[in-house]
């Protein structure tokens, strides 16, 4: 009776791991198409505002004082910083999703789960793609910074 009890627990324990693996898998999932939104909404914000001040500061006939034009570049480039942060973080949380899932089937002693977690690449897409777009990111974010910095100082009123 008592080894009965033993192995519906286990079972229990067994089934109850792969609903939590499973959970962690559809997380990591989640979280590519939240890198990608998150992207798209730091990129349309920076080609937004990066229109708006070009056509400020081409728009005006007289020279823009260089308080705002350090401003504005200095608002671009905070703006920037962020973006690379979140997709530090971003990163980060779709890597512990699948890494927890990893170690939760091998402390279960789940090979199948296991084996099939190693072809589960950290996204959406399979990873070097998603390396790829990610180093992508990161050189949108740092060209569109040194274009704040650069924009701040051309024009009438700024020192190039």
């Amino acid at each position: 009776m008592s080894k009965k009890i033993t192995e519906s627990k286990e079972k229990d324990k067994t089934t109850e791991n792969i609903e939590v693996i499973k959970f962690l898998i559809e997380c990591s999932y989640k979280e590519g198409t939240l890198f990608w939104n998150r992207n798209s909404v730091f990129l349309l914000a920076n080609l937004a505002t990066f229109s708006a001040a070009f056509a400020y500061f081409t728009g005006s006939d007289e020279p823009i004082h260089w308080a705002i034009r350090i401003g504005v570049g200095v608002f671009g480039a905070i703006l920037c910083i962020i973006w690379i942060l979140v997709i530090q973080a971003g990163r980060r949380m779709n890597h512990i999703w699948v890494h927890e899932a990893r170690k939760l089937a091998h402390n279960a002693d789940q090979k199948e789960i296991l084996n099939a977690l190693n072809g589960v690449p950290s996204g959406s897409i399979s990873k070097g793609k998603i390396q790829s777009a990610t180093i992508l990111m990161y050189w949108l974010a740092i060209v569109f910074m040194m274009v704040w910095i650069f924009a701040s100082l051309i024009g009438k009123g700024g020192i190039i």
